[in-house]
């Protein structure tokens, strides 16, 4: 499979300029692509995950603010004003710094989990040729990037000076890595199974055969063993333990 910056260096070879920034253009434009896409994508998840949850919560804002102040009501874009809502409200947020807190490590530990899961999309195809890098080791490679957040949320505790942030941070950072052997387990029966690392060959065994859910008994059990996992590790409901503030203070 052909990666977004092969194709974007054979487009502009032609191009009389250093090879360098020829490089440096190939691989900075498929990344603001991809943090675009990315945006979006969490924006719209977002939006339906409250859509649900308000539905089922009986709540107004996120079922039927509108755009520019016009009530959208119980339809499929009501409460997508709520979007902006919230981005305005978490832009203009306050960027508080405790008094005897590690002002460096505050600082870079966000970035770090933020680059964790950007990287993680790098090998990740969404269509046939729409790969930033078409690793050979792409299974490994995503297992390793989406490991990096662990590291930013142990900075972020630590550097609070605080012990209840330090707490949480221990125990977010413990399911996380908990949860990471049965996705690892899980990704080593896929890879047993199409007998490749490269994530292209995954997508191309599936699509020449069948979805690996559908392959036998076992990959069957093991999707929704994946799926738990993925949802514990990102601390979602249920799984939200390190969030639980009356449960982190009780100890």
């Amino acid at each position: 499979m052909t990666s977004i910056v092969d194709s974007i260096l054979s487009a502009i070879s032609f191009i009389n300029i250093d090879v360098n920034i020829l490089l440096l253009f190939a691989v900075v434009v498929p990344g603001l692509v991809l943090f675009i896409l990315m945006a979006l994508n969490v924006m719209l998840s977002v939006y339906f995950e409250r859509k649900v949850a308000a539905f089922m919560q009986d709540r107004l804002g996120p079922m039927e603010v509108g755009i520019f102040g016009f009530k959208g009501g119980k339809k499929f874009w009501g409460g997508i004003g709520q979007i902006f809502a919230d981005t305005v409200k978490l832009l203009t947020k306050e960027d508080i710094m405790p008094a005897n807190a590690d002002k460096v490590l505050m600082l870079v530990s966000p970035f770090i989990i933020v680059a964790g899961a950007l990287l993680t999309f790098i090998g990740i195809p969404f269509s046939d040729g729409l790969i930033v890098s078409d690793f050979n080791i792409g299974i490994l490679y995503i297992i390793a990037m989406s490991s990096v957040g662990v590291i930013g949320v142990i900075l972020a505790g630590w550097s609070s000076n605080n012990k209840w942030s330090l707490y949480g941070a221990m125990r977010s950072a413990a399911q996380i890595i908990s949860y990471e052997i049965p996705i690892g387990l899980n990704l080593l029966l896929i890879v047993i199974v199409c007998g490749s690392l490269q994530i292209s060959d995954i997508v191309q065994w599936q699509a020449d055969n069948r979805w690996f859910i559908f392959h036998s008994p076992f990959t069957f059990i093991a999707f929704f063993i994946f799926f738990i996992s993925v949802v514990a590790e990102t601390n979602r409901t249920p799984f939200d333990i390190p969030e639980a503030e009356s449960e982190l203070v009780a100890g």
